[in-house]
C-alpha cells in the first residue's frame, strides 16, 4: 500500500453517458481456488494484498471519488490526500471448499455513417419522466441504497445451471432442423431463446398467483407494476459488446463501458405456448437478427442518442420498473479462468446467490468441465415456477 500512496498521482477523470450507465449495476463474481497440493503458502494474504493495491495503482480510477453535478455529468477525482481505497477483507466461511466442489456440478472511434435505431431500444434509452429525472439528480450513493432497497421487497433467489456442450450442440441441431439453410444459430442465440422462453413463463404464471398476494407483495406490485401485473409482450434486453465492431476501440485501449442493450420484443403468446424445438427456432432467429443488425453505424446512432440528454443514462434502470422484461448478459468470453494470482486458476467462477429480479448471465464453465454456466435472478416464488418447468430442467444440471 506504501507505493500506492507514494505514487499515485492527482487527476481528474471525465466520464460519459455510456460510462454512467452501468454506474449504478456491478456485476460481482466469487471466484474459487483449490489448494491441491496443500501448499502453506497457498494464496497467502500478504501477497494478495499486495497485489491488490498494484492494481489500484494501475487503475487510478478505481480509488477516486464519483462527482456528479445532477445533470447528467460526472467525473472521477483522483486526489492523493483524499483517495477512496476499496477495502481488503478476509474472513471465513462454514462451508468448506470440498463441499462447493462436490456439489451437484469510445467516441473518438466512431463511423460518421449511422443507422435508425429500432422502436424497443430506442424507448429504452429515451423513455424520461420525473422518476428517471430524480434518479439522476440525486447522488450516486443514494441512489444505489434506494433501488438495493426496492429490490430487497421482491424476496430474489439465484440458482445457476450447467449446460453441457454436447447436449447444447444437441439442442441447437434440433432447433436448426426447423429453419433454413441461410440461418446459423449459435449457442448464445440458442442460450438467448431459451431462457427468455422460460423466465417469461415462469412470470407469466408467477404473476397469475400474485392475486392472493400478502400487504408487502402488494406494496411492491404497486411499486414495480411489471412484476405483478399481466402483459401481452415480453422484452429480452440483450447486451452486445462492441469491442469486435469497433475497429479502432481495442488500439485506442479503451476501459469504459463498451457494451450497448438491445431489446428483443416477442409477444408473451409466443413464449408461453409451450417450449420445443420448433417453438424455439423463430425465438432464436430473432436473437441472431438481433445481434447481426449491431454494427458501427448502430452504435454511433445509439451514443448519439444518449449524448442529445445526458439524464438518459438512468432510462434503462427505470424501464424494468413499466415492462415485463428480462437482462441478459453473456459473458462466456471474458477470461474469468486465467486469473492466476501465482497458484493456478480458479476452479469454479460464479455470480452471487441473489442478484436483482430477471437478470441472467452466460458464464464460461470450467475449463476441464466445458459448456456454460448459466446464472438466473428471479423472484423466489417466480424461480419456483422455472423450478418446475420440465423442458428447461431436461436440458441442464442445476449446480446450486
Amino acid at each position: 500500500m506504501d507505493n500506492l500512496l507514494r505514487d499515485i498521482q492527482p487527476q481528474t477523470i471525465d466520464l460519459c453517458i455510456f460510462d454512467l450507465i452501468p454506474s449504478f449495476l456491478n456485476i460481482p463474481f466469487y471466484f474459487y481456488y483449490g489448494n491441491d497440493a496443500h501448499d502453506s503458502d497457498f494464496m497467502r494474504a500478504e501477497q494478495l494484498r499486495e497485489s491488490f493495491y498494484m492494481a489500484l495503482l494501475e487503475f487510478p480510477i478505481i480509488v477516486g471519488h464519483l462527482e456528479t453535478d445532477g445533470s447528467g455529468h460526472a467525473k472521477v477525482v483522483v486526489d492523493p490526500d483524499n483517495l477512496n481505497i476499496p477495502e481488503f477483507l478476509e474472513s471465513q466461511s462454514s462451508v468448506h471448499f470440498r463441499d462447493l466442489r462436490t456439489a451437484n456440478s469510445l467516441l473518438d472511434i466512431m463511423p460518421e455513417d449511422r443507422k435508425a435505431l429500432d422502436d424497443p431500444t430506442l424507448e429504452l434509452i429515451t423513455t424520461t419522466g420525473p422518476l428517471v429525472r430524480w434518479l439522476a439528480w440525486i447522488s450516486p450513493k443514494t441512489r444505489g441504497m434506494l433501488l438495493n432497497k426496492a429490490f430487497s421487497l421482491m424476496s430474489v433467489v439465484g440458482h445457476t445451471f450447467h449446460f453441457s456442450t454436447s447436449r447444447l450442440a444437441s439442442l441447437r441441431a434440433s432447433v436448426q432442423g426447423y429453419l433454413s439453410s441461410d440461418v446459423h444459430l449459435s449457442d448464445n442465440d440458442i442460450l438467448t431463446a431459451l431462457l427468455s422462453m422460460v423466465i417469461a413463463q415462469s412470470q407469466a404464471e408467477y404473476k397469475r398467483d400474485s392475486a392472493s398476494a400478502s400487504y408487502l407483495s402488494s406494496l411492491a406490485s404497486y411499486l414495480f407494476p411489471s412484476m405483478y401485473e399481466p402483459d401481452s409482450s415480453f422484452v429480452t434486453q440483450v447486451v452486445i459488446d462492441t469491442r469486435p465492431r469497433l475497429k479502432g476501440l481495442s488500439a485506442a485501449k479503451y476501459t469504459g463501458n463498451s457494451v450497448l442493450t438491445r431489446c428483443l420484443v416477442n409477444s408473451m403468446e409466443s413464449l408461453t405456448s409451450g417450449i420445443t424445438e420448433q417453438s424455439l427456432a423463430p425465438i432464436a432467429k430473432g436473437v441472431r437478427q438481433l445481434v447481426n443488425g449491431v454494427d458501427s453505424q448502430y452504435i454511433g446512432q445509439y451514443v448519439d442518442t444518449l449524448h442529445k440528454d445526458l439524464l438518459r443514462f438512468m432510462c434503462p434502470a427505470t424501464y424494468a420498473f413499466t415492462k415485463t422484461t428480462m437482462l441478459l448478459s453473456n459473458q462466456s468470453r471474458l477470461p474469468s479462468y486465467k486469473a492466476d494470482f501465482g497458484n493456478g486458476i480458479p476452479t469454479w467462477v460464479s455470480s452471487v446467490r441473489a442478484f436483482f429480479p430477471n437478470f441472467s448471465s452466460i458464464m464460461p464453465a470450467p475449463p476441464l468441465t466445458g459448456g456454460y454456466v448459466v446464472y438466473i435472478s428471479m423472484a423466489e416464488r417466480a424461480m419456483a415456477k422455472l423450478l418446475q418447468n420440465e423442458f428447461w430442467m431436461s436440458t441442464n444440471d442445476m449446480l446450486y
